[in-house]
Order: structure tokens, then sequence, then C-alpha cells
């Protein structure tokens, strides 16, 4: 069973041909962006840094993971400042991950 879901389900179907089908179709034929449909989830884990494509109002890009989870815990590497993010709006607005690791070789 394939399903499109956006908020809600809009497109049931048993059939995987059927399916792609009438994707395109709803694709080409509505104004509904879905740059996000098929997007790579990314694995953060605990105390990973992450850089974002936008910069924090102190400058930094920089952000450490405290808490995994549908919600996130980040702090800002430059002022310390933390807060709660959702995961999806947290994953959309992340231009990369670097483990503990990287940053050591980085510094």
């Amino acid at each position: 069973l394939y399903v499109l879901y956006i908020n809600f389900p809009i497109l049931i179907c048993k059939n995987f041909n059927t399916y792609l089908q009438t994707f395109n179709n709803v694709v080409k034929y509505s104004n509904i962006n879905f740059y996000g449909a098929f997007m790579e989830i990314i694995k953060f884990k605990l105390y990973d840094i992450i850089e974002l494509k936008k910069n924090h109002p102190c400058g930094s890009k920089r952000f450490k993971i405290m808490r995994v989870g549908s919600e996130m815990r980040i702090v800002c590497q430059g002022c310390g400042r933390d807060m709660n993010i959702d995961r999806v709006k947290l994953e959309k607005a992340t231009k990369k991950v670097l483990t503990s690791d990287e940053v050591t070789k980085e510094s």
C-alpha cells in the first residue's frame, strides 16, 4: 500500500505504477510544493555539531545537539543560547552534520 502524506493522506494506491503516475499528475497540475516529499532523513546523534544554512543573530552557524527526538534541543556555539526546534524544521535548515571527531580535527 503506497500512501502520499502532506498534512493528511491525499493519495492511496495498491499498485506502485498507479501511485507514481498519479503523484506525477498531482505535482504537475497543482501549486503545492513537493520539494521535501522524499527528503533523506538526517541521522542526528547526541552532542554532534551541526552547521545551519542561516546565521544565528550572534553570527555563528554552528549548534550542538543536546536532545534528540521529534523535538530537538540545540545550543548555539557562539553565544550559548539554547532552543527547542522541531526535527523536520531542523532537517530542512541543516547544511551539514559535523561529528565530534571532525570538529577536533578542524581546531
